[in-house]
């Protein structure tokens, strides 16, 4: 493992933790409890089906020096979820969906599926620029980037024509 790999995997364990810290925090900070009873169910396994996407991903699918190194698995793990981490900031800002302010404070079954959805994309994105053989952890990014480029686009088209957001 590089220097610079390490540095990455350092800044994504410290930004998977954050995300961990506040989104569990956040849901079980509910008041009262039995309010959004199926919003927090379902927001509470997102991130669990997302891990078992990505092991199953790079146990199966990705390059063959990541498939049996432990080591780069939990690597691979970690910037999957700072990619969430981003990914859900960007969501916030560009399509105005809040998992807290509209599934959780408003009950918003709508905006619980959208957001679900919204999360699994993200998901599959990175998921899927692990795929395959590259030379490296910047081929995941490059390709995951041009992925979630595409996704915005096309969102913004549609919210251009049909104005959902």
């Amino acid at each position: 493992m590089y220097e610079i790999e390490l540095i990455i995997f350092a800044l994504s364990g410290y930004l998977s933790f954050r995300f961990f810290f506040k989104w569990y925090r956040t849901l079980f900070a509910v008041w009262p409890p039995e309010r959004s009873n199926p919003a927090r169910t379902v927001l509470g396994l997102l991130p669990p089906i997302s891990l078992f996407v990505m092991i199953y991903t790079l146990k199966a699918l990705a390059s063959f020096d990541v498939v049996d190194d432990f080591f780069y698995i939990i690597f691979y793990i970690a910037i999957g979820f700072a990619w969430l981490y981003f990914g859900l900031v960007i969501m916030a800002c560009l399509f105005d969906l809040s998992w807290i302010d509209d599934v959780l404070s408003m009950n918003n079954k709508a905006a619980l599926f959208s957001f679900a959805g919204g999360f699994l994309g993200l998901t599959i994105i990175y998921s899927a620029a692990n795929i395959g053989d590259g030379p490296g952890w910047w081929c995941v990014i490059f390709a995951g980037g041009l992925g979630l480029i595409t996704w915005i686009v096309l969102a913004l088209i549609v919210n251009l024509l049909a104005q959902v957001f």
